[in-house]
């Protein structure tokens, strides 16, 4: 599966309808980030929650 990171889901959400793209599901929100799958290809878009995401122990990183 491919992951790919977006600015503003919703509006491009329009974009990709407005322009043939079949969407497979509607937007769904999490605490950590908003999601979107296009269908019959294996693709995500994600927007971020930043300071969900920011926050999370998998994204910080300990210099030793």
């Amino acid at each position: 599966m491919l992951n790919l990171r977006v600015d503003n889901l919703a509006s491009f959400q329009a974009e990709l309808i407005a322009a043939g793209v079949t969407i497979a599901d509607e937007i769904e929100s999490y605490s950590y980030e908003k999601s979107l799958h296009i269908k019959g290809q294996r693709i995500e878009l994600y927007e971020a929650v930043d300071v969900e995401f920011e926050g999370s122990p998998e994204n910080t990183m300990s210099m030793r």
